[in-house]
């Protein structure tokens, strides 16, 4: 049988993570969990460093992506390969399907947080922050048991995203290109806002799973030395078991932080 626990990312080398921080996220992960792996590799990238990805202990599975599917719209690219990955799903068991960010570090198996969602009938998990700040999600970290309604509602998001309707996506859409960098976490602050109007049209519940499940301190927001005070505080005491190093400042703490100890 097929594992029903699956991870899914997008890279591509260079662009704004490092092929070490994609090594030691999926590194971090393997460690607590035996889930299906598997990476949508944007470009090129050298043999010995694919090696690393597809053998075990990682054993990755990798999904090439054209660099002109990416190229001016990558966090919608990051979207159309999920679709493609869930549409492709036979769903019977219904698969648990984290869609994650690679500048994270696994302190325990984050598939605990689809306990929650079973608890609460919920198909998907969005994560909120533990700052305030305009969005009060982040998309790093997204849950899903995809089902046909939760299949219906994917395809139904990149349509808006491409051509936008709802009127609660239109009220929060970002001013940026929106295709190329915000769309996704634009889309599920209007879920996150409307959770009920989109329960009822595909006939599922989504809740928030907690910040724990995406934990990370916003240097845009509380300061750089703020921000890394509390990233090293959250894995030397354990507060969380996902720690998300976002922006250019955290990604460096992956050279003053001794990781290793934290991967035995």
């Amino acid at each position: 049988m097929e594992k029903q626990q699956i991870f899914y990312t997008i890279f591509k080398e260079g662009s704004q993570i490092g092929y070490d921080w994609l090594l030691l996220c999926l590194r971090s992960l393997r460690k607590h969990s035996d889930c299906r792996i598997i990476v949508a590799l944007v470009g090129k990238m050298e043999s010995e460093k694919k090696i690393k990805l597809t053998q075990m202990p990682i054993g990755a599975e990798i999904v090439r992506v054209k660099d002109s599917e990416w190229d001016g719209r990558r966090l919608l690219c990051k979207l159309e390969q999920f679709n493609l990955l869930v549409q492709s799903f036979n769903r019977i068991p219904i698969p648990q399907v984290i869609m994650g960010d690679t500048d994270i570090f696994f302190m325990a198996n984050p598939f605990r947080a689809f306990k929650k969602m079973s608890v609460a009938g919920a198909a998907v998990g969005l994560t909120t922050r533990i700052y305030k700040f305009y969005t009060p999600i982040n998309e790093g970290m997204v849950f899903y048991f995809v089902n046909g309604a939760v299949c219906q509602y994917i395809s139904w998001m990149i349509e808006q995203i491409k051509n936008p309707t709802w009127w609660p996506y239109l009220e929060v859409r970002s001013d940026r290109n929106n295709s190329d960098w915000n769309c996704g976490q634009d889309f599920l602050h209007a879920l996150y806002k409307n959770g009920a109007i989109v329960g009822d049209k595909f006939k599922f519940k989504s809740i928030d799973v907690g910040p724990e499940y995406n934990y990370f301190a916003g240097c845009g927001v509380l300061g750089d030395d703020d921000a890394v005070f509390l990233m090293k505080h959250a894995i030397e005491n354990k507060v969380a078991p996902v720690l998300h190093f976002k922006g250019d400042r955290l990604k460096k703490m992956i050279n003053e932080i001794d990781f290793e100890r934290y991967l035995k």
